[in-house]
């Protein structure tokens, strides 16, 4: 492991390449941009019913980790902030498995 965390290049080579993007200046200017618009600006866009699809639904994935992996500082906040991540990432994901009821 290098001082700057772990580095996934030799499994992961496009969540390596991510991760160092968003470490940059420009890439966490469009890193904040992208979750702006992800998270406020499309939901009220999209019409009632459209559903998610799982391209939308591993994007945000990746965005999530990427960019948590992406802090600089390694240590117990990037390790807690990285375990929720994984928690919501998993439970976002599983809930293509089995899916929630509608309220």
């Amino acid at each position: 492991m290098s001082s700057r965390g772990p580095t996934f290049s030799r499994r992961w080579p496009v969540i390596d390449a991510l991760t160092r993007f968003w470490r940059s200046d420009k890439g966490l200017s469009i890193f904040s941009a992208l979750l702006l618009i992800v998270v406020f600006v499309l939901p009220p866009l999209l019409p009632p019913g459209a559903g998610r699809t799982v391209v939308s639904d591993v994007a945000y994935a990746l965005l999530l980790l990427t960019g948590v992996l992406a802090l600089s500082e390694r240590g117990l906040a990037w390790r807690l902030l990285m375990s929720a991540a994984v928690v919501a990432v998993a439970v976002f994901l599983a809930s293509w498995v089995v899916p929630v009821a509608p309220p």
